[in-house]
């Protein structure tokens, strides 16, 4: 996940696949493992939507336990969680195929843009004010544009937004606000492959997509002018390898995890200094379990945090290959009907990290000392299940849930020390 402000969240459609949550290191845990189409230009065309409904806000505060490397407690970082909006009349994006859930990307800390449905199934996007609670819905994409629902969207600026859907349609907006359109630069990148999995723009001269690469398909699509049709271009990675989880510091720093299709074993991770050259090395490393997209987070280039189907690993130079695996075992200690695991993860700076626990009854992990393993869990709401999470800086946190009675809608949940 990209530690930008732009940094994406997961939604409820994958909160099944297992992901784990750090708490505590264990002892000698640091290991080294050797292991298109012509594109159509199509501006979108306005949709009536419904007005989103705002309501006043209310707020949660819990003190939360950590367990160290031994399982001794200490004292949380105390984060104060509130609905700053939220809304019944659209619903989360995103496609059963693969790893298609959306996040919320935010290109400032007050402009924050959100993939949604609204009733009848138009596809659109909510954009807005997490810290005044204030969103719009922008015009519908048509109808025939999206294939399939919006999967990721990326705003590596306050004028530039970047969507894609399942089937490798490309969107941008130069505009992002309420009832702004969209145009359609790219189609059909994804005729070789079945599923796309991650989208990350570090600028508005380069973004990248992560797919599945199968049948012989392009692991990585790289554009240096996302509004410009014909501007995508493939890269394949060794051995058919698909790319599930991307996060992009910068233009000269990407982290890319992911595995052969045929895989189900450990995880093979990827480090390019010139993605926008299309040069990526094998790092050599395996880091264990299969991360969901967005679980992967780059606060700087030395240090890397990817949570996956199995455990948390921390590196404090990835392109070494070392990783050093956290005890997840306390987080196990959770009830029951709550899963194991991060499914988002955001990372602002090498002193926080913050991961949405699916399934978890409105629960998140943090972090204050993810070298050391350390985590803790805190409710951050009663009403709604958090479904992915975004930190724009030490101090502020932008989450999206789903109401934890089943109904429709979604809120967007903020959190602050």
């Amino acid at each position: 996940m990209s530690t930008r402000l732009s940094q994406r969240l997961v939604p409820i459609s994958a909160l099944f696949l297992p992901a784990v949550m750090a708490t505590g290191l264990m002892p000698a845990g640091t290991v080294a493992v050797p292991t298109g189409r012509a594109p159509a230009n199509v501006t979108a065309h306005a949709t009536s939507l419904p007005e989103p409904q705002l309501v006043a806000t209310s707020a949660v505060s819990a003190p939360m336990v950590a367990s160290g490397p031994q399982g001794a407690v200490r004292p949380g970082l105390a984060m104060a969680w509130k609905v700053a909006y939220k809304t019944s009349n659209f619903s989360f994006t995103g496609s059963a195929a693969g790893n298609g859930v959306p996040r919320v990307s935010c290109a400032t800390p007050t402009l924050c843009v959100l993939p949604v449905s609204a009733a009848g199934g138009a596809v659109t996007f909510l954009v807005g004010n997490p810290r005044t609670g204030t969103f719009g819905a922008t015009a519908a994409l048509p109808a025939s544009a999206a294939v399939l629902s919006i999967q990721q969207v990326s705003c590596p600026t306050s004028k530039l937004c970047v969507a894609m859907d399942g089937s490798g349609n490309v969107f941008y907006t130069t505009d992002p606000a309420p009832r702004a359109h969209w145009s359609r630069t790219a189609t059909g990148l994804l005729a070789q492959a079945t599923s796309t999995w991650d989208l990350d723009c570090p600028s508005a001269k380069l973004c990248l997509i992560g797919t599945d690469g199968g049948e012989g398909g392009p692991a990585l699509w790289t554009s240096l002018n996302p509004q410009v049709p014909g501007s995508w271009h493939q890269t394949n990675l060794p051995n058919g390898a698909e790319v599930v989880a991307l996060s992009c510091l910068s233009t000269h720093f990407c982290l890319a995890v992911g595995s052969t299709p045929t895989s189900t074993g450990p995880s093979d991770v990827w480090l390019s200094t010139a993605p926008a050259s299309g040069r990526w090395t094998d790092t050599r490393a395996s880091v264990g379990g299969r991360p969901v997209a967005g679980g992967v987070s780059c606060p700087a280039a030395k240090f890397c945090v990817i949570a996956s189907s199995g455990n948390v690993v921390q590196s404090s130079d990835p392109s070494s290959g070392r990783w050093a695996t956290a005890d997840v075992a306390a987080l196990r200690k959770l009830n029951a009907f709550e899963a194991p695991g991060i499914g988002d993860l955001s990372c602002p700076s090498p002193a926080l990290c913050v991961g949405a626990l699916p399934n978890g009854n409105g629960k998140v992990a943090i972090s204050t000392d993810p070298r050391a393993g350390r985590w803790s869990v805190q409710v951050a709401s009663h009403a709604y299940e958090v479904a992915s999470v975004t930190c724009l800086s030490k101090q502020e946190c932008v989450a999206v849930g789903v109401p934890l009675n089943g109904s429709e809608g979604l809120a967007v949940l903020t959190g602050a020390e």
